[in-house]
């Protein structure tokens, strides 16, 4: 499709329809909104990029999915259909949250092999909220890599709790600069040097400790992303840290 303006319309959260890739808590979802034949099919790249077309979508930023114990849709199969549309998908990586080395090495191998924009973690599936101390080293590494930190903010769709998606005080404890909010620097050295001076035994980590502002996203589906997309999607152009 041709982009006749300046604007493009990006899809902010979207994943493959695959039949491995099934969530059963979404199912409610795709019901309601008159998606459901969707569910148990498998969709091709080609057959993603004319629903895009009909829609007049431009550019989705297409979500790996990891749950507890297992992958739902790994970072692979998200770079197979980047790689065959890459002017039309933006690779958003996905990590084991409960175990920090695996999911920092992870996802540097998502950015810098699979050329992968950004990371996603949704609180409610993990039942972690985003000051919990298993996202820090994750934020160190999306400092470090450049990267956007992708998540999920206000009531929950699914039937799950809502509590992990409060932004206040979860987010704030994440966003605010160390100046305002001294404690995040304690947050930051506790765990993130420990778990980045394993990966880097030359150095403990410290060095994303400093305040570095975390480049956040944190969505629900009716906000109005489109400057802040672009930037994600155009490596051009500098990222904006927070959006609520």
């Amino acid at each position: 499709m041709a982009i006749t303006s300046g604007a493009q319309i990006i899809d902010a959260w979207a994943q493959p329809v695959l039949k491995e890739g099934f969530i059963p808590e979404v199912v409610r979802l795709f019901q309601q909104s008159g998606s459901a034949h969707l569910l148990g099919q498998n969709l091709s790249a080609a057959q993603l990029v004319e629903m895009m077309d009909n829609a007049g979508v431009d550019r989705v930023m297409l979500c790996a999915w990891h749950r507890p114990g297992t992958w739902v849709i790994s970072n692979d199969t998200i770079a197979q259909f980047v790689r065959q549309f890459p002017q039309r998908f933006v690779g958003v990586a996905a990590v084991n949250l409960e175990k920090p080395v695996e999911a920092v090495r992870e996802l540097k191998r998502a950015v810098t092999e699979l050329g992968f924009k950004a990371l996603r973690v949704v609180p409610w599936l993990w039942n972690r909220p985003p000051n919990d101390k298993l996202y820090f080293p994750l934020y160190a590494t999306c400092i470090e890599l450049d990267i956007a930190f992708c998540t999920q903010v206000g009531h929950t769709g699914p039937l799950m709790p809502s509590e992990t998606g409060r932004p206040v005080p979860y987010l704030d404890e994440v966003a605010l600069p160390e100046d305002v909010w001294p404690g995040q620097s304690a947050l930051w050295n506790q765990f993130s040097a420990t778990i980045l001076g394993e990966l880097c035994p030359a150095g403990s980590g410290d060095e994303f400790a400093r305040g570095d502002p975390v480049k956040v996203f944190g969505g629900k589906r009716s906000s109005s992303l489109s400057t802040r997309l672009n930037q994600i999607a155009n490596p051009t152009m500098t990222l904006v840290y927070l959006e609520w």
